[in-house]
């Protein structure tokens, strides 16, 4: 798969993947060795301190676990390396917030994962009106399934979406038409080609979620929590009540 095509060939770009052996990061890596991409990765199990500024890496993608997402953000800003950072930035409006101040000071290029939006369905429109998503699949780490779904929950606009981790295999809807993990997997590969357009001298495109996305995405987490927060305490059932215990923290 070619990227580029004038400024840099694909065997002159270095990209850091920091969380490289995470489920996140293998599919990057893969994604990146099969375009390639020379990857360097960056193993956080061995050791939680980076150092790109030798390493030659015209980029980085963040795929840690979320509550060390604002670390390496501010490290990246620092450094004036551009990256992509998986969905969600942060598990609260506040440090989305911080985060933005980041990049905004750095005056570096920043991007969130925005693979829906590279999906069949996104390509037809996310941003017209509002869209009926079903989505079933395992809690996959975050804390909360509705930071898992952050990326849907901000396209579906005014529309609730249906969001259950009670699932035995992964399954979505999108106004009724059916995305499959196949078409997951190539929504990364795309919204990545789409990305490393800016180390040929060209723009990404629309797709492409900024840090101001990322700060409208948390708002709208925030608006869907205290909405089930409003229906729990209506709710005589303890258990359903601390079931959203987890999540208070972005209230604040």
């Amino acid at each position: 798969m070619s990227v580029c095509k004038d400024n840099l060939t694909p065997n002159s770009i270095k990209i850091a993947i920091i969380g490289s052996k995470g489920i996140m990061g293998q599919r990057y890596c893969k994604i990146l060795n099969r375009a390639g991409i020379e990857v360097l990765e960056y193993d956080l199990k061995i050791s939680k301190d980076i150092n790109l500024r030798a390493s030659g890496a015209v980029g980085a993608i963040i795929c840690t676990p979320t509550d060390t997402h604002l670390v390496y953000i501010e490290q990246l800003c620092e450094l004036q390396v551009p990256f992509l950072c998986e969905k969600p930035v942060c598990l609260s409006v506040g440090d989305t917030e911080r985060a933005w101040e980041f990049v905004q000071q750095a005056g570096v290029n920043a991007h969130v994962v925005s693979n829906w939006r590279y999906t069949r369905h996104g390509f037809m429109g996310w941003d017209t009106g509002s869209h009926e998503i079903n989505y079933k699949h395992f809690h996959s780490g975050n804390d909360g399934l509705l930071w898992d779904c952050c990326q849907l929950v901000y396209l579906a606009k005014d529309h609730r979406p249906t969001l259950s981790s009670e699932a035995d295999q992964f399954s979505c809807t999108i106004d009724g038409e059916e995305i499959s993990l196949l078409d997951i997997e190539e929504s990364y590969s795309l919204m990545l080609m789409d990305w490393l357009r800016q180390f040929c001298g060209k723009h990404v495109s629309d797709n492409m979620w900024d840090f101001d996305d990322a700060v409208s995405m948390a708002l709208a987490v925030q608006k869907r929590i205290k909405e089930e927060f409003a229906e729990a305490s209506k709710e005589t059932s303890t258990e359903t009540s601390e079931s959203f215990t987890r999540s208070k923290s972005i209230l604040s």
